[in-house]
């Protein structure tokens, strides 16, 4: 038995293995109108024992007891489970640290995931958006299936719980359409301006001929390198510029794909060398780097982000989560 508070009049008996917590009903009644209800009806044995825990030890005022860093699976269970029983408040002193300890995050699913129901519980939206970008920008889709996958595993994100819950998973195809549809708008632009002189692409000073011998030997380098990846759908004007028809990538891969293609057709085109190094920066399209997808694109404009429901949140909790970047 763990005990929160030796004058407790209550034992909670917690998940598979009979973890028993003896605490004060009147400071659980006190930390939340759930609570309050639930003392006198059924209690929910299936909960996180250690997100229970951590929920208890605030609720009771067991400041020792509360550690200033938890891993990510603790935070998730408490912040759940703190959530179900409306006792989030109890927890407001420890979350900016909690949330601050966190490692920058891998493209794993279910870590990702986790985060943006972390994020969301706790009325975070400029972390909610950040993560939501990356779960997206590494998610593919099996051409067979429709399935929408993260790039390290076979994990349908569209089967997630959570990410139903937050109403993410119907938005998944059509997020992953617009985005590649804005990179083949950029890649078809880049083929009008190689094949249009007067848009030319070359940044040397010389004189037009020159600009046009830098632009075809582009063009000329972008088509030989197509036919050699077998991409040259990505290419044919009058085709849908849409590039998730062609390929089943994230659209992280995709962008990696293009950067080193970028870089080999500049090689290729041996316009580099030519005149002393004046075409020594040109290139067939800018970099990746530049051009900013999420800009044009905001992440709040591919799901639906409620910021009244953040606004709440940090208000509640007073993190101001909705400060930040886009």
């Amino acid at each position: 038995m763990e005990v929160f508070d030796p004058r407790g009049d209550l034992e909670l008996v917690i998940g598979p293995e009979k973890t028993v917590f003896q605490v004060c009903s009147r400071a659980l009644a006190r930390s939340s109108p759930v609570w309050d209800v639930m003392l006198y009806g059924s209690f929910a044995e299936e909960d996180s024992v250690e997100g229970l825990r951590l929920a208890l030890h605030a609720a009771h005022g067991n400041l020792t007891e509360i550690p200033p860093v938890l891993p990510q699976a603790t935070l998730y269970a408490a912040v759940t489970v703190a959530d179900k029983y409306d006792m989030v408040e109890c927890l407001t002193p420890w979350w900016r640290g909690w949330i601050d300890a966190l490692p920058d995050p891998r493209p794993d699913p279910h870590v990702l995931v986790q985060r943006l129901l972390i994020f969301c519980l706790l009325g975070d939206e400029c972390r909610y958006r950040m993560t939501l970008k990356i779960l997206l920008s590494c998610s593919r889709r099996d051409p067979k299936s429709g399935s929408i996958w993260s790039d390290r595993q076979e994990y349908d994100l569209r089967q997630d719980s959570d990410l139903d819950y937050l109403e993410i998973s119907p938005h998944l195809e059509s997020a992953r359409h617009t985005l590649f549809s804005a990179v083949g708008k950029h890649m078809r632009h880049a083929m009008e301006r190689l094949i249009n002189h007067e848009a030319s692409c070359c940044k040397s000073k010389r004189n037009k001929k020159w600009k046009r011998t830098c632009d075809c030997a582009m063009l000329g380098a972008v088509l030989r390198m197509a036919t050699a990846m077998e991409v040259e759908a990505w290419f044919e004007r009058g085709r849908d510029d849409d590039f998730s028809v062609h390929t089943s990538d994230s659209l992280f891969s995709l962008i990696v794909q293009l950067e080193n293609m970028r870089h080999s057709v500049i090689d290729e085109s041996g316009m580099s060398g030519k005149q002393n190094g004046a075409h020594r920066t040109c290139t067939p399209w800018p970099p990746f780097e530049i051009i900013d997808i999420w800009a044009e694109h905001p992440v709040e404009d591919l799901f639906p982000i409620n910021p009244s429901q953040f606004l709440t949140r940090c208000d509640r909790l007073a993190i101001g989560g909705t400060d930040g970047p886009r």
